[in-house]
This record gives C-alpha cells, structure tokens and sequence, in this order.
C-alpha cells in the first residue's frame, strides 16, 4: 500500500545506466537537485538495469550508448519489450547517423549527445516525460524516414 507521501508524489522517476562513475554521479546530482525528478536507481550495467527496472518501476531510463555488458541500444531494445510504456533516453558521445538511427529503431524516446549539456539533457528528460510526445516522435520520424 502506498504512503501518502508515495501517493501525492508528482516526481519523473528515473533509472541512471552509467558506466562511468564520475558522469553518474553528475546526472545524479543534478536530477536530485530538480523538484520534478528522482532518481529510483543506477546501475553501471544492462544486467542491473533489468533487475532494477522490475524492481522500482521508473517511468524514464537514461542509458549510456556503451555498457560493460552490452550496447545501451540492445538494452533499450528489451526494456521497451519487457515494459510497456517505459521512456528510455540514450546519452551518446557522438550524433553520428547510425547510432542516432539504430537508437531509434530500437524503440527510444529519444538519442542525446553528452556534448549537449546537461541543460539539454534535462530538457529532453522533461519532453519525453510528457505524453504525447509529439516533438521527439516527429524528430524520430524524421530520422528514420531520411535512412
């Protein structure tokens, strides 16, 4: 049974899949310092973000493009499949065509450089949260149909 304070909580709950401790520890801080998020989880590994998203049931995962263990897009490919209506945002060094695209058809929210800032990055988190997301769908869209 839900506490009050769980009940009347309006937070974006969000999965970190990082594997560098440092850049974690960034997105942690800077999502705990926001009143519209919190942080449920981290994991460093695609094994522990499974786990961890049937444990805490968080609406968004921000995943980075490389893990120990697998590719971020493979691991987004099987928590979209094994959890209807989760959000996954993939943080990635590069805006190259192929890892944006394969992001995408990967069933992403959405593909983010690292190099755009953690600004940008909240903005993005905050978008995706809205449902429907119509301007991540169309850029999506776009992406996909220029391949």
């Amino acid at each position: 049974m839900l506490t009050e304070d769980e009940f009347n909580n309006d937070k974006i709950r969000v999965l970190l899949v990082e594997e560098s401790p440092s850049y974690k520890l960034e997105l942690r801080l800077t999502l705990s310092n926001q009143p519209d998020f919190e942080v449920v989880a981290e994991a460093t590994a695609g094994w522990q973000a499974l786990d961890l998203v049937k444990l805490h049931q968080p609406a968004l995962v921000l995943c980075c493009l490389t893990l120990p263990d697998q590719y971020g897009i493979s691991l987004t490919r099987q928590l979209v499949h094994q959890n209807s209506g989760l959000q996954v945002i993939i943080l990635g060094d590069n805006d190259d065509y192929e890892f944006v695209s394969s992001a995408f058809q990967a069933h992403a929210a959405a593909y983010c450089s690292r190099s755009a800032g953690i600004e940008k990055i909240l903005a993005m988190l905050r978008l995706v949260a809205q449902k429907p997301y119509g301007r991540v769908s169309s850029i999506k869209n776009k992406i996909l149909a220029n391949k």
